[in-house]
């Protein structure tokens, strides 16, 4: 029979409260994949809202509270509010709390016990069971505080000590997550045969060089008409896609139209073609498809940075104003060119001065240097899931 330590050594256990829709679910989903997949570990992700994970991930069935993916080393369980009778035995090597999002108070008493039961032990003891090592992922951001709070641990009330891990832009942070195989897929999907083949899998259209291609991820923005507008001022083809949701949502009150997947609308060189909702795993190639993408909260952001295309970040608006510190810090760090700073601080604003596109579209070759540069600059903080684990050992 296994052992309790040997069933809790290289396990992990993820919590996550879904509050930007698909946001949060998105991240934890690709950090728990990561941990399977590129550390070897078994990982148990506890989510809130099985919904929107499940639009990431069509393979996950919404009737099912606990399922097994990744030949069963990866469990995915409904957090629902009453843990009180779920078995969490035995406790995993590390629990990630994401974004603060408050590990269930079950969960925190069995922590609790298990340290009691350590400080009992014999140190060095065969059988000894080492209490569950507890972090707080926290959001991404480029504010400069977050350097000297990365990897600090924080000693709790009730004697548990939680470790504060931030995903990053600069050295002294996380760095950011990133498959293995994601290089070759991204110089692979270069031949215009497969580019083809994956629209003709999307039922999308699929356009040549001569062709602007923008994806368009975004909250609601009133400055999308602006943005049309300035598009049909170019003396070339605009192909949008917009995926459903928010900004389709706002495209369709202000047109006064209730365009669906699948359909497309049209004005003298613009084409706004609605897609479905593409699955985590497809989101890639859009952005390597597109040669400008707008992205939005946090998943995409990171992966638009990967691409190394030209991006314009929607930053997830907050009541208190605090997104735009954090937007500013992000473009004091990034230092785009001018032209593409003025637009995406005008797109936060929901406002577009007339020419800000033109001039963002005479910087072209000055952004697609930038954002290439940048994608490697983040390569060399290294990777986050090998950060984090490493961080874990050294720690421990």
């Amino acid at each position: 029979m296994t052992s309790k330590k040997t069933e809790q050594a290289g396990s992990w256990d993820i919590f996550c409260r879904v509050v930007d829709n698909f946001g949060d679910a998105g991240v934890t989903w690709r950090l728990a994949r990561l941990l399977v997949q590129k550390q070897g570990l078994h990982v148990r992700l506890w989510i809130d809202d099985l919904a929107a994970l499940q639009t990431l991930v069509p393979e996950l069935d919404l009737a099912s509270a606990k399922q097994s993916l990744e030949a069963g080393r990866l469990e995915v369980l409904v957090w629902c509010d009453d843990l009180t009778s779920v078995d969490f035995e035995p406790l995993p090597q590390v629990v990630i709390e994401a974004f603060g999002c408050d590990l269930p108070q079950a969960y925190l008493q069995m922590m609790q016990t298990q340290l009691q039961r350590a400080k009992l032990q014999v140190k060095q003891a065969a059988d000894a069971v080492k209490p569950t090592f507890w972090i707080n992922l926290e959001y991404l951001s480029a504010e400069s505080w977050v350097v000297g709070c990365h990897g600090l641990g924080s000693l709790q009330s009730n004697g548990l000590t939680r470790h504060f891990f931030f995903p990053g832009l600069v050295e002294g942070t996380g760095g950011l997550m990133l498959e293995s195989d994601y290089e070759d897929r991204r110089q692979a999907f270069q031949n215009i045969e497969i580019q083809q083949a994956w629209c003709r899998q999307w039922r999308l259209p699929w356009a040549d060089s001569n062709t602007l291609k923008v994806s368009l991820f975004a909250y609601e923005n009133p400055a999308l008409p602006s943005l049309i507008e300035q598009w049909q001022q170019l003396n070339r083809p605009v192909l949008a896609y917009l995926p459903e949701g928010k900004l389709l949502a706002e495209f369709n009150r202000q047109s006064s139209l209730n365009l669906q997947a699948g359909e497309s609308w049209q004005q003298e060189n613009v084409t706004l073609v609605v897609m479905p909702f593409l699955p985590q795993s497809a989101y890639d190639e859009l952005l390597w498809l597109c040669d400008v993408n707008f992205v939005r909260g946090e998943e995409s952001f990171v992966r638009a940075q990967w691409a190394g295309k030209p991006f314009v970040w929607h930053i997830y608006p907050t009541e208190d104003a605090a997104h735009w510190d954090k937007l500013e810090a992000f473009l004091e760090v990034y230092q785009p060119p001018e032209s593409l700073k003025a637009l995406m601080i005008q797109w936060n604003s929901g406002k577009l001065q007339t020419d800000v596109w033109h001039k963002v579209m005479s910087d072209r070759v000055a952004l697609e240097w930038h954002a290439d540069a940048w994608r490697q600059h983040l390569k060399n903080l290294g990777e986050l899931s090998t950060n984090l684990v490493r961080f874990v050992k050294k720690t421990l």
